[in-house]
């Protein structure tokens, strides 16, 4: 889902400047869909910086697991927010506990909108990395950068509450932590 987003950012004049992958220390995503995604930004997005970062464990097991994520994606929404940059984040992969920790930490950060990439469900049964890696280069490019693809972009305009609006984001993320 990494390639489709940046595509239909792209589509709508929303080229990234950076775009982070933020997952597990799960060894199939680090030796297989993680070098599988540098190669096509190498190829594809050559202007676009692809930064990866992941948390200790292999999985979100538990609460610590969960809060380390949490904990790594403020860190990155802090400096994205100090440089000035536009946030997109999708939600696409992953567990479904860092599908609604990064939903949260979009909506306390502000960020400009939550990306989710519709493909059909024969694209995505190719999209499985143990078949997508023995297709050929035009299939993989068709698995990779679907045409039939539909985004959904959720707004985050949603205000905080008035007595968290006066914290500053990291200072409301540790609170929540804190609970």
């Amino acid at each position: 889902m990494v390639t489709e987003t940046v595509d239909a950012l792209i589509e709508r004049n929303m080229r990234p400047k950076r775009v982070y992958v933020v997952t597990t220390a799960d060894p199939i995503v680090q030796e297989k869909c993680i070098p599988l995604l540098r190669d096509e930004f190498r190829i594809n997005y050559r202007d676009i910086d692809f930064i990866v970062k992941n948390i200790s464990n292999d999985d979100i097991y538990d609460e610590k697991d969960n809060e380390e994520f949490m904990r790594l994606v403020a860190s990155i929404l802090d400096e994205e927010i100090c440089r000035g940059s536009r946030i997109f984040m999708c939600l696409a992969g992953g567990r479904k506990t860092m599908s609604a920790a990064m939903a949260i930490l979009g909506w306390i950060y502000g960020a400009d909108a939550i990306i989710h990439v519709l493909v059909p469900s024969e694209l995505e049964r190719r999209g499985n990395i143990n078949v997508l890696l023995k297709l050929s280069p035009e299939e993989k490019a068709e698995v990779l950068h679907p045409s039939d693809k539909r985004v959904i972009f959720f707004s985050m305009s949603f205000p905080l509450p008035l007595d968290l609006a006066t914290l500053q984001p990291s200072e409301l993320v540790k609170k929540l932590l804190s609970l």
